[in-house]
């Protein structure tokens, strides 16, 4: 299975060009209907994303007229029994508010075609989901740590079918500053109306988790690359292709 795996794999030489390639694919599947679901984290937020939105200042008309566009997960923000306006409370950003920054040449055209996950009521995005009749691509990041190997954040709590709430590993949790989030179940990738499911991965520290995943398929990777391989893409910069080199792991 691991052969198959690496051949699903596109190595870019630096990660400008990686960067570039993304944009490419996404400006295409803009220009196209049906539902499309985005990621949010440094993967792309450091450069796709800005990359992205400044291609679309310039064309916007490329945006389909029937795209709609949502994100894969969300973070439950806790309550404080402290006055809320406090300067020492600093809540985490929503997924949702961060794709809106991110990609305002994209959300603000979209208006209301851009949905955004209500983490209080999981069961309506679920259900705006099924009446698209599931989404047409998927992109994804991939989760640095090896116990999870999480993508949105499936494989954090355990391998979930439906949308449903979960509970972060550690190191989720202390990075995002919540203990719970929203995502996206296996489900999603079930549906005839998906063809493709788009991974990017940057950096060498990310090959510990796509090792466990290509030996584990109760990690969120992991899954995808048992049950779906012949929808994934998986693009991947020369620092994680080297990564996996030192791991004995060659592409």
């Amino acid at each position: 299975m691991s052969e198959g795996i690496l051949k699903r794999i596109t190595n870019f030489a630096t990660r400008k060009e990686l960067e570039d390639h993304l944009v490419t694919e996404l400006l295409a599947d803009i220009a196209q209907p049906g539902l499309l679901l985005l990621p949010v984290g440094a993967t792309y937020e450091e450069g796709i994303y800005s990359k992205l939105n400044e291609e679309l200042y310039a064309k916007d008309d490329l945006i389909h007229p029937k795209l709609v566009v949502s994100h894969l997960d969300e973070l439950i923000l806790e309550t404080s029994a402290v006055e809320e306006d406090s300067s020492l409370i600093k809540k985490p950003t929503l997924f949702s508010e961060i794709l809106k920054n991110s990609l305002p040449n994209l959300v603000d055209k979209l208006g209301d075609r851009f949905y955004s996950i209500d983490p209080n009521h999981p069961e309506d995005f679920e259900r705006f989901i099924h009446q698209r009749g599931g989404a047409r691509v998927i992109y994804l990041g991939l989760g640095a740590d090896p116990s999870t190997a999480h993508v949105a954040f499936i494989g954090e709590d355990y391998i979930n079918r439906e949308i449903s709430t979960v509970e972060l590993a550690e190191l989720s949790s202390s990075k995002l500053g919540v203990r719970q989030a929203v995502t996206i179940g296996t489900d999603v990738f079930k549906t005839p109306s998906l063809t493709k499911i788009v991974i990017t991965i940057i950096g060498e520290e990310k090959t510990e988790a796509f090792k466990a995943a290509m030996e584990n398929p109760d990690t969120g990777l992991g899954y995808l690359l048992s049950n779906h391989l012949e929808n994934l893409h998986i693009f991947c910069d020369h620092l994680f292709a080297q990564g996996l080199k030192k791991l004995g792991i060659m592409l």
